[in-house]
C-alpha cells in the first residue's frame, strides 16, 4: 500500500500539470483576443475555439465530440458503429480546426495537424507559452 506522502506528491504533481495546461489554453484564447474565461467554460470554449479558427461555431462542437467509440458487449453493433463514426468525425474536425488555428498563429499545416489536431496537449502549450502571435487577417 502506498504511503500518504506518495499519494500527496502524486496529487500535487497532477494538480500542477492541470494548472499548466489550463493556463496554456487561457493564454491561447487571450492571444486571439478572446476573454480568458472562455477557455474554461465547457462547450462554449469549443464554440470560441472555432471562432478563433474563423470557422462556423458547430465545427468546434464537432471537434469536441470525442465520444471514444469504444465497443461494449451490451451495445448493439449499430450503436457501436455510430459511436465509432462520431469519433472519426471528431478527429477529422479537430485536425481541421487545428490547421486553421495554426495558420492564424503563423504556424505550418503540419504543426496544425499533429500538434494541435492530434497531440493538442503539446501544441496548445507551445502556442500559449511561446512567442507565437495571432493574426486574424490570415484567411483559413
Amino acid at each position: 500500500m502506498p504511503s500518504n506522502s506518495n499519494i500527496i506528491l502524486f496529487l500535487i504533481a497532477g494538480f500542477a500539470f492541470i494548472i499548466f495546461f489550463i493556463y496554456a489554453y487561457v493564454r491561447v484564447y487571450v492571444k486571439a483576443g478572446e476573454k480568458w474565461w472562455a477557455a474554461l467554460v465547457p462547450i462554449y470554449n469549443l464554440v470560441v475555439l472555432a471562432r478563433i479558427a474563423d470557422k462556423p461555431w458547430y465545427w468546434g462542437i464537432l471537434a469536441g465530440l470525442g465520444l471514444g467509440g469504444q465497443s461494449n458487449k451490451n451495445l448493439s453493433q449499430a450503436v457501436s458503429a455510430v459511436l465509432i463514426f462520431l469519433t472519426l468525425v471528431s478527429v477529422l474536425f479537430s485536425i481541421l480546426v487545428g490547421v486553421a488555428i495554426a495558420k492564424r498563429f503563423k504556424r505550418s499545416t503540419l504543426f496544425g495537424v499533429f500538434l494541435l489536431g492530434i497531440f493538442s496537449f503539446i501544441g496548445y502549450p507551445i502556442l500559449g507559452y511561446g512567442k507565437s502571435t495571432y493574426d486574424k487577417n490570415i484567411s483559413t
